[in-house]
């Protein structure tokens, strides 16, 4: 029996991919129009934003490397990482 608490996610085929990212950001991606979360990881230390801006910055979410983490998003929002100290790859899977 299901617990009634919990949320099933579901990958979107073809919903995910990578960016690379440095000292002045990562080129924008933007979520899936059916996407209602996105699971999000990236290779080395990086700030995280997920919403209408086009590039994150060191005021927005710490990551830390390797470390995936599902973020609520609405459709067209944009997803883009900042490096902490070494740039890295960023790397998302949109979920339903």
């Amino acid at each position: 029996m299901a617990d009634r608490f919990s949320i099933t996610r579901r990958p979107i085929p073809s919903g995910g991919g990578v960016a690379t990212y440095t000292g002045t950001g990562s080129t924008a991606v933007t979520v899936l129009n059916n996407a209602t979360s996105v699971l999000v990881w990236v290779s080395t230390d990086a700030y995280v934003s997920v919403g209408a801006k086009t590039v994150a910055t060191t005021s927005d979410m710490p990551l830390p490397a390797n470390t995936p983490i599902l973020l609520d998003c609405q459709p067209g929002d944009k997803l883009s990482a900042v490096q902490v100290a070494t740039g890295g790859n960023f790397y998302y899977c949109n979920m339903t």
